[in-house]
């Protein structure tokens, strides 16, 4: 019977895994659905990863538990659980899963979004979504992480760090501490969202589990940047405010990394990919502030996203030398899947401007 590398990626959106047998020749592809992996009952995310080993079982016509007795190693990347800080139920889970003591891998979302990205080769990615992370790497394989310690007290400069702020606004307004140019920025997210101000903090103190509080956040922060775009002073300066904190943390990670030479720069996730204000201003500042970064060749935006990325974690491949001696067999199945597709773009935020700024 054949033995199985298995990775799994929980992401707030949508959750998904791939078993990959054959050194990477057969890769199977299953997601949970429209289903946040931390939505499910009784304190227990970890049960996507179960609703997740049942669909690669169904894919492969096994049982899953046969499926996870003949798997030899397993990757996780999930929101919210970082090998810094504790990933003690990802282990009761596979340990109870019934897996035969497989090899275990845990990045963050930034380390898996990084390997696909780069496929092992030195870089600096900046995700920014409803977190933020920073993950740096060189040539020699050494790696730095910055960031992503959580909601309550990281994540500076994401949407849900720059929705906060936008209610830290209204509050100030509420309680007749704003300068004007505060209230008028708090009439005009009021208009946008066809609410009295006050109201967005009654919702929020509405929510009762930590994910939907997130999601809330992350709304205003996305309506924040487009007033900003729209040419709103205050949101504007908030936006500043969250580059500095998104520069900061790449100014530490390529000090740290020392690196030799200037890095390619990959940003991913919702804020940067779907606000192109938000994305140019970001790239304007880390160009002109963090040295050691540089636009990639054919100014691309890395190469796969972070599926592929656990995806070479599982198979133990996360150098540059590895993935192109023993990874080729998986790369070409996911290039058969148009993994690449999405990808194989700019740099969001890369007008002509921003482009001839740095040549």
């Amino acid at each position: 019977m054949s033995e199985f590398a298995l990775a799994f990626l929980g992401q707030l959106s949508r959750s998904r895994a791939l078993a990959i047998t054959d050194g990477g020749a057969a890769v199977y592809d299953a997601d949970a659905g429209p289903v946040d992996w931390r939505d499910m009952p009784n304190g227990r995310p970890e049960r996507v990863l179960s609703l997740l080993l049942d669909a690669l079982a169904r894919k492969v016509s096994l049982d899953p538990e046969r499926l996870a007795a003949n798997s030899t190693s397993c990757a996780f990347s999930i929101s919210g659980v970082d090998k810094r800080l504790d990933w003690s139920r990802i282990q009761k889970w596979v340990s109870e899963a019934g897996f035969a003591n497989p090899r275990l891998y845990v990045t963050n979302l930034a380390g898996a979004g990084h390997l696909g990205a780069f496929l092992g080769g030195p870089g600096l990615l900046i995700r920014c979504g409803h977190g933020s992370a920073v993950y740096a790497a060189d040539s020699s394989g050494k790696s730095v992480v910055k960031g992503g310690w959580g909601g309550i007290v990281s994540d500076h400069g994401s949407a849900a760090w720059l929705g906060r702020q936008a209610l830290i606004a209204v509050h100030r307004v509420e309680d007749r501490l704003a300068v004007p140019s505060e209230i008028a920025f708090v009439n005009e997210l009021a208009r946008d969202q066809n609410l009295p101000a006050v109201e967005l903090i009654k919702q929020l103190n509405g929510k009762d589990e930590l994910v939907h509080v997130r999601r809330f956040l992350s709304d205003i922060g996305h309506a924040t940047c487009e007033l900003a775009r729209l040419g709103d002073p205050y949101a504007d300066r908030l936006l500043g405010r969250a580059h500095s904190h998104l520069v900061a943390l790449s100014k530490a990670a390529t000090l740290e990394l020392e690196a030799g030479v200037a890095l390619p720069v990959c940003l991913r996730g919702g804020m940067v990919e779907r606000r192109e204000y938000f994305s140019r201003g970001l790239l304007l500042r880390l160009l002109a502030e963090v040295k050691t970064t540089c636009i990639a060749d054919q100014r691309a935006n890395g190469t796969y996203g972070p599926l592929v990325g656990v995806g070479l974690l599982a198979l133990g491949l996360t150098h540059w030398a590895d993935v192109r001696r023993y990874g080729s067999r998986f790369l070409e199945s996911c290039a058969l899947f148009g993994w690449a597709k999405p990808y194989l773009r700019q740099l969001p935020g890369l007008d002509p401007y921003v482009f001839a700024a740095h040549q």
